[in-house]
């Protein structure tokens, strides 16, 4: 699989730049991002521990972009996110995503970390305010699980550097492959060690549909995302996911499955790999949502089970419902706001909490 992936992205590349390799102009920058800043109230259920009921929390980045286009019309462009306050990780990695994409009549190659391909174009369930898969509801309640889904899409990998590709839309149809040398890399310019634990030749597959049937819309995904561990068996993720729109109305939901036979040593037992606690698990979510004019609500409901094959290690679940509405105030600016209720349960007192939180505030897309 890899020597055919190799072999695939070599002949696009090739058959992109083969014609021509002179831009008509030079490569433009110009500048995006967000920031979003909210305030609210959260309680909080974890023994020993006491945390801000009331707080302020934001998010931040700034989002630098260039393109070209080639004399033979293939266009060529950058993506850097450099993280602006707020995150929970700009101490330690300020740029977040930074990658080169070519595109043209073949297609879309993508390299430089950026998410995979089964993340890159998976349907999930809507929500106007925090989110539900990958929601920042975790920052109010807090989790003390090391549970690991915390998506409904495969992202096992990451940000880490990768190479993807991805067909021109056919008929609504648009199919995508990524591989990923390293799950554990990311801005790394020397070469990458391979420890016996880390998680590397990560394959991800996806295919993403979208159709209209009058007033209908519809927008489905399918994906599957594989990776290896040296003296273990390989973690295989199934997602799935669909969404239906119809006179502002939006219902939608999506699956992940995930198979982490790396977690345990198929001969002694013992747990290790990236993380001795879980192995397999999924995830979903299913919501609705209504838009009127600049107005827009919606409720949804997420939950995540990671089942434990460690002795003496208990699952892991999380649950989640919220009700959530947004206002866009004028061009780029929204007011949002969640109600929501989130529950963790790792099978102890110290891996328990559970609470409800009210967050409000504006984001700003620019």
């Amino acid at each position: 699989m890899k020597k055919l992936l190799g072999i695939t992205t070599a002949l696009v590349g090739l058959t992109a730049l083969a014609a021509s390799a002179q831009a008509s102009d030079p490569v433009k920058l110009s500048l995006g991002g967000y920031s979003y800043w909210y305030v609210g109230y959260a309680s909080n259920d974890v023994r020993g521990t006491n945390y801000q009921e009331v707080d302020v929390k934001g998010d931040n980045e700034v989002w630098f972009d260039g393109s070209t286009k080639l004399d033979n019309g293939i266009s060529v462009a950058v993506h850097i996110e450099l993280e602006a306050g707020g995150g929970a990780d700009q101490r330690t990695d300020v740029i977040d995503e930074s990658y080169v994409t070519v595109s043209g009549g073949f297609g879309k190659l993508v390299v430089g970390t950026e998410d995979n391909a089964a993340a890159l174009l998976h349907v999930s369930a809507p929500d106007v305010g925090l989110g539900l898969s990958d929601g920042d509801y975790g920052l109010w309640v807090v989790s003390p699980l090391t549970l690991e889904f915390y998506t409904t899409w495969a992202d096992r990998d990451g940000d880490a550097e990768k190479i993807a590709y991805f067909t021109p839309e056919f008929h609504g149809l648009t199919f995508g492959i990524s591989y990923t040398p390293n799950v554990a890399s990311e801005d790394s310019r020397g070469a990458t060690s391979v420890p016996s634990t880390s998680a590397h030749d990560a394959i991800a597959l996806a295919l993403g549909y979208t159709r209209e049937f009058g007033a209908v819309t519809m927008a489905t995904s399918a994906g599957y995302y594989r990776h290896s561990v040296d003296g273990f068996d390989a973690t295989e993720e199934f997602t799935v996911g669909a969404k239906f729109g119809y006179a502002g109305w939006t219902l939608g939901g999506s699956f992940r499955h995930s198979e982490e036979d790396d977690r345990v040593n198929v001969s002694t037992g013992i747990g290790t790999g990236q993380n001795a606690i879980a192995g397999d698990g999924i995830a979903y979510d299913v919501g609705i949502s209504y838009t009127s004019g600049p107005m827009a609500v919606s409720l949804g409901y997420f939950a995540s089970d990671a089942y434990a094959i460690t002795t003496g290690a208990s699952d892991q679940e999380m649950r989640l419902i919220q009700l959530s509405g947004a206002y866009e105030l004028g061009t780029g600016v929204t007011a949002v706001a969640s109600l929501f209720y989130n529950e963790y349960d790792g099978g102890t007192n110290a891996t328990q909490n559970e609470g409800v939180g009210f967050v409000s505030g504006l984001r700003l897309n620019f």
